[in-house]
């Protein structure tokens, strides 16, 4: 018996080598999610057309202008344009339910102690611009993506649709579908991104100069909102509103969310630098409308990054502290850091690597995941990763699927490969 059940250890382990143990290409793009700036503010593109690696590439060598001879309208505008993107990705995977030493995993057969997983997916998008004017812009993207399920595709959805305008050269009005991100979090939590749901519903921004800074003010709702009261009621929106200001090299920020019926939510920011290193502590609170200052309502999580980019070729690293209130004894804190290192050349690609490490303290669960990105061919990116985790069953980096469009997949590691292919105009 127990050298069968070794040979099928053994064999279980071949499997794993063999294929990878679980990882797909959206482990990467949330990895660069983290190097990203947070809400742009009223110059934002949102087109998502251009790629990072575009932008790198793109130098700007023209000489500066002689000031009478600059069109100030013609920077602003351009004509209608269109784009589209099609994409479809492909991936084997294998991931390991419990550590092999564990009661879990003694308790099965050792073959049952690993999850195989494979699949594809197909998604598509075409997008229009239009620029008639400095003060006008319209924009709308919509999407489709392959359901393997049934072999169909999704009803097509926007994904963005707005309309920008400018009052006076001063006031700027967003109304429509579209994105925000708000706080400064990267790593291992964003507490301030009191509008990530945005995109779900319909809203209406306004941002207004205010001496050195600027105000925010936002109306939004969202289906389940108007369906649990009435397109007329003011309960069924959020309401809110962002301030900004630079002060030398200090920045500063102050947010505030609220909701009938739900915790006012506030945030405030400080950022700066020290020597080569960029600084930010975040403050995020909720509030009890009853008893706001109760100690037993206390909602309050500390955000504090560090961030540190140089060298030549270039490296980005980011390092996070979350403290939570909300979690009993003082052990609410989490901990993580992203790297994005330079490129190299191997095989005849130029290779992209990234790492993340998070951890949670409180009950000693975390995740690393590593990767590698490249274009192999003309339109043909490949995604290489290895995430990981590690933790108590149902422990706060043991929850959930590792991110997989391929399929969910649990477990404490993953190791595997995914492919994608995409095209645009």
């Amino acid at each position: 018996m127990r050298v069968s059940r070794l040979l099928r250890t053994v064999l279980a382990a071949a499997i794993c080598v063999s294929l990878g143990l679980t990882f797909t290409p959206d482990h990467l793009s949330a990895l660069d999610e983290f190097f990203e700036e947070p809400d742009p503010g009223v110059a934002d593109d949102e087109n998502g057309d251009e790629t990072e690696d575009e932008a790198e590439d793109t130098e700007d060598n023209d000489e500066p202008e002689d000031a009478e001879g600059i069109d100030f309208d013609a920077l602003t505008t351009a004509p209608t344009t269109f784009s589209g993107s099609v994409s479809t990705g492909i991936g084997a995977a294998v991931s390991l339910i419990d550590w092999p030493w564990t009661d879990e995993a003694q308790a099965r057969d050792p073959l049952e102690n690993y999850e195989l997983a494979g699949g594809y997916d197909l998604s598509a998008s075409f997008g229009v611009d239009a620029r008639p004017g400095a003060h006008l812009r319209f924009s709308a993207r919509m999407g489709t993506s392959l359901n393997p399920d049934s072999m169909s595709l999704s009803a097509p959805r926007f994904s963005r649709l707005f309309v920008d305008y400018t009052l006076a050269e001063s006031i700027y009005f967003r109304v429509g579908r579209y994105g925000m991100t708000w706080g400064q979090g990267r790593v291992v939590g964003n507490p301030a991104n009191f509008v990530s749901d945005v995109s779900d519903g319909m809203a209406v921004r306004a941002v207004v100069p205010a001496g050195r800074g600027s105000v925010t003010g936002l109306v939004y709702s969202k289906g389940a909102w108007v369906s649990q009261y009435s397109p007329q009621n003011p309960k069924a929106f959020a309401y809110a509103g962002q301030w900004e200001t630079s002060l030398d090299a200090i920045s500063l920020t102050a947010a505030g969310w609220g909701r009938y019926s739900e915790p006012l939510r506030t945030s405030a920011s400080v950022s700066g630098s020290i020597g080569a290193f960029d600084l930010t502590v975040e403050a995020v609170n909720r509030w009890d409308w009853n008893r706001p200052f109760a100690p037993e309502n206390l909602d309050l999580r500390l955000l504090t990054q560090v961030l540190w980019e140089g060298g030549d070729p270039s490296w980005v690293i980011i390092g996070e502290h979350l403290s939570d209130s909300t979690v009993p004894s003082f052990r609410g804190h989490r901990a993580g850091v992203a790297l994005r290192m330079p490129r190299f050349g191997a095989l005849g690609v130029n290779w992209r690597p990234q790492v993340r490490v998070r951890h949670a303290f409180h009950d000693n669960s975390g995740e690393v995941v590593t990767g590698l990105t490249g274009t192999v061919a003309p339109d043909l990116s490949m995604s290489i990763g290895a995430p990981f985790r590690y933790g108590p069953p149902g422990s706060y980096y043991r929850q959930g699927d590792f991110g997989s469009d391929l399929q969910d997949i649990g477990g404490v590691a993953a190791l595997g490969l995914g492919v994608s292919l995409s095209f645009s105009f």
